[in-house]
């Protein structure tokens, strides 16, 4: 029906309706919004440059698509480069023993503290600490709402290209890193590692990001633009963010 639209909670929506021929120039890009927490990012950030070590989190379910290996082997990497670090695993789930006991036999005991799953605001007081997030979701990730929450606190964010929301919330090398392979995953946490003015200035970008474009209020607003272009048959009258063309 020519009167039916599609709107995107997922960067790869429009592509998996196009294979069925459903929505072919017909889909927006929409998505999760979770509250948006005006933070001085100064501040924030005088905070981070506090850490005596390389801070790193990791916070998601222990399930096989949200693959909490790569934590660990973002762990192993950075000890054999010889980088003071340390990773918080935030979260539980059926791969949790698994992963502990591979923690124990890489000896990473030191580097790694599980810190199993806690509430939402104590979440936000670990991403507020973080130098880097390791966002390593795969396509089974419909959105991932960890990543707004990453970018909200100026965490410089490392993700998994395949995640759902990260092809419309981060832009590689502007406000984070984004990745495809595991070489390219070593080497961009490499350099996030090593320069911590990067860090720093994907942190502001990835504030931004949510202040300005991907949050609830403008959303609504472009929801809004959407719906009087759509009636005049008008299909980009959004150009970027929450509605534009998917």
């Amino acid at each position: 029906n020519k009167n039916y639209y599609l709107l995107c909670a997922s960067a790869y929506a429009a592509k998996d309706y196009a294979w069925f021929g459903a929505f072919k120039e017909k889909a927006f890009k929409w998505g999760y919004f979770p509250e948006v927490e005006n933070v001085d990012t100064t501040e924030l950030l005088n905070l981070k440059k506090q850490n005596k070590k390389l801070k790193i989190v990791w916070c998601n379910r222990f399930v096989k698509y949200k693959h909490p290996e790569m934590a660990v082997e973002a762990a192993k990497f950075l000890k054999n480069q010889n980088f003071n670090f340390e990773i918080e695993m935030i979260g539980t789930g059926p791969l949790k023993e698994k992963i502990e006991k591979l923690i124990d036999k890489s000896n990473l005991k030191s580097e790694i503290k599980i810190i199993g799953s806690i509430p939402s605001s104590e979440v936000k007081n670990h991403l507020k600490e973080a130098d880097i997030c390791l966002l390593t979701a795969d396509k089974g990730e419909g959105w991932g709402a960890v990543v707004n929450e990453s970018l909200n606190y100026c965490c410089a964010v490392l993700c998994n290209k395949m995640t759902g929301s990260v092809p419309y919330l981060v832009e590689d090398g502007k406000n984070g890193f984004v990745y495809k392979t595991k070489k390219q995953f070593f080497a961009k946490l490499k350099t996030l590692a090593e320069n911590s003015e990067m860090r720093y200035n994907f942190g502001k970008a990835g504030f931004e990001t949510m202040k300005q474009t991907w949050n609830a209020k403008t959303a609504v607003q472009n929801f809004e633009k959407l719906l009087k272009g759509l009636k005049k048959g008008q299909l980009n009258v959004v150009e970027f963010g929450p509605c534009s063309k998917a």
